[in-house]
């Protein structure tokens, strides 16, 4: 095994487009790779859909018997990592997205250039059911500190897709915490540890394409409770994680609270987004409780008469 060998684990559960992920990999122009597909107890048949695959991938396949990605990321991600054989690098590639031909490639050119980096990230394509690119995500620069990266996407409320990043091996060890966490499947805590030395790194000149569809877990959080408090949970562990540093300010911080709990409307009413907020105890710790209150409350209500409109 080379020292810089990738390895692409894929948690699959879904088989509806897992044939085109694997297709953009045997489609790469450097097969300095290997696949690993942990079936996380799946319904559909996994198997077949890889089995085209087998020889030309040289895929290493095991079926979970439980499935465990659905309520905890973290246990997902630490078994299928197991698969592993001592590769280099990891990337978690998702059952439904894709890489463009170079991007292994252009991955290994930037990891020779950078030797220092522990994380790598590919910019992000959105590509529809059909695979036709639909739009962009945001587009990160060659290089950012972990500061610059929460500033610059999870600051304005976004997020980065986790198959965008490759990993150093040891940085996604001891990023990957030992239990469980109450961040449910926050793919964000993971990127900001493993990258909190020295940052990212951009490959350049090549794309994930993110597949958007109705059938992910997070496609329509905008009615989905748990995952605005994991969104919520994820913030609140910011400012330990930053500490006196964080990238934001105090108001910024508040108002992008506010934010993310305002993403529950229509489904919820006023009143159950303060509960649901307060519930998360969001303004607890050093934080100015009275003030923080009454600017969620402000921009709630503010919310809620311009949907009325």
């Amino acid at each position: 095994m080379t020292s810089d060998t990738v390895a692409f684990v894929i948690p699959a559960y879904r088989s509806a487009h897992l044939g085109r992920t694997l297709h953009s990999l045997a489609a790469q122009t450097d097969h300095r790779f290997t696949v690993y597909v942990g079936d996380d107890a799946s319904q559909d048949d996994i198997r077949s859909v890889i089995f085209p695959y087998s020889e030309t991938l040289g895929i290493q396949y095991v079926r979970f018997e439980t499935n465990a990605g659905l309520e905890s990321l973290y246990l997902q991600l630490r078994r299928c990592l197991a698969l592993t054989q001592g590769e280099s690098w990891i990337c978690f590639l998702s059952d439904d997205n894709e890489l463009t031909p170079r991007a292994v490639s252009r991955l290994h050119r930037c990891m020779a250039r950078h030797p220092e980096t522990d994380v790598f990230h590919w910019n992000a394509d959105v590509i529809d059911p059909a695979g036709n690119v639909t739009g962009k995500l945001r587009r990160f620069p060659g290089s950012l500190s972990v500061e610059q990266l929460f500033r610059q996407v999870y600051g304005r409320g976004e997020s980065a897709p986790l198959s965008g990043f490759v990993f150093r091996r040891e940085a996604l060890v001891s990023a990957l915490p030992e239990g469980e966490t109450d961040i449910y499947r926050k793919d964000g805590v993971l990127i900001l540890k493993a990258a909190e030395r020295n940052g990212v790194r951009t490959v350049p000149w090549s794309r994930l394409l993110w597949r958007r569809h109705g059938a992910g877990i997070s496609s329509n959080p905008a009615t989905d409770e748990k995952v605005i408090l994991s969104d919520l949970a994820f913030l609140r562990w910011t400012e330990s994680f930053f500490g006196e540093n964080h990238p934001l300010d105090e108001r910024a911080l508040i108002r992008l609270f506010a934010r993310k709990a305002a993403e529950l409307y229509p489904s919820y009413s006023l009143d159950e987004i303060k509960e649901i907020c307060f519930r998360a105890a969001v303004f607890s710790g050093n934080r100015q409780v009275r003030r923080g209150t009454r600017d969620l409350k402000e921009f709630i209500e503010k919310r809620e008469e311009k949907l009325k409109r």
